[in-house]
C-alpha cells in the first residue's frame, strides 16, 4: 500500500505507522527511494520504544541499522541501555534525557525542538504550553501520542488537522496496546 502512494509526506509517515504498528522496524527497508527517510524511519521507531519506557524492547539489531559513523547508532544504543553517557558530546543525543531548561539555551532556531523534548523528558505538559502555534500543537500532539495516550491531552491542540491527525494516532496505538498503562 505505501509502495503505490506518490506524495513523500504521506508515503513516510505510512511505513512508519506501520512499522510501529506491526512492531516491525524492518518495514522501515522498504523506503528504498530515499536513504534519509530510511533513516528517520528507523529512528522514529526506536524513539517511540524509549519514549513509550520500553527501552528493554530495542534491539543491538536495530542500532546496527544506522552506519557506523551516523550519529543516531549511538543516539539508539543511549535509549537502549537508558545510559545518557552514550551520548558523550552530542547534544542532539543529549536532548532527548533529562535536562535542566538552561540545557535550551543557545539553541537558536532548534529551541522549540529542545523545549518539546524537556516536556517529553520530564514528562511535563505544562512546558509544551511555553510554546505557541504550530510548535505548541506539535509538542501537545507528541505529548498525547508518545508519553501519555489520552485524547483529552490532544483536545489542548489548537489546529483542527493535527488534532484530528493525533486522535487517530492515539487511537492506533491504544488499540494495538502499544503502552499498558
Amino acid at each position: 500500500y505505501c509502495k503505490n502512494m506518490n506524495d513523500p509526506m504521506p508515503k513516510h509517515v505510512c511505513y512508519y505507522q506501520i512499522a510501529v504498528i506491526s512492531g516491525n522496524i524492518n518495514i522501515c527497508d522498504e523506503i528504498n527511494y530515499d536513504k534519509n527517510e530510511r533513516l528517520q524511519c528507523y529512528f522514529n521507531f526506536v524513539i517511540n520504544l524509549y519514549w513509550w519506557d520500553r527501552s528493554d524492547e530495542i534491539k543491538e539489531e536495530y542500532c546496527d541499522k544506522f552506519p557506523t559513523n551516523e550519529p543516531d547508532r549511538k543516539t539508539c544504543l543511549a535509549f537502549k541501555n537508558r545510559d545518557v553517557s552514550l551520548c558523550k558530546n552530542n547534544v542532539h543525543c543529549l536532548t532527548f534525557f533529562k535536562q535542566d531548561m538552561s540545557f535550551c539555551s543557545g539553541k537558536g532556531s532548534n529551541l522549540e525542538y529542545c523545549i518539546r523534548d524537556r516536556a517529553m523528558t520530564d514528562k511535563d505538559l505544562t512546558i509544551c504550553e511555553t510554546l505557541t502555534g504550530e510548535k505548541r500543537d506539535d509538542c501537545i500532539g507528541d505529548f498525547c501520542t508518545h508519553i501519555k495516550l489520552d485524547t483529552a491531552i490532544c483536545d489542548k491542540i489548537s489546529d483542527i488537522h493535527e488534532k484530528q491527525s493525533r486522535y487517530v494516532e492515539v487511537a492506533i496505538h491504544t488499540s494495538n496496546n502499544v503502552r499498558g498503562d
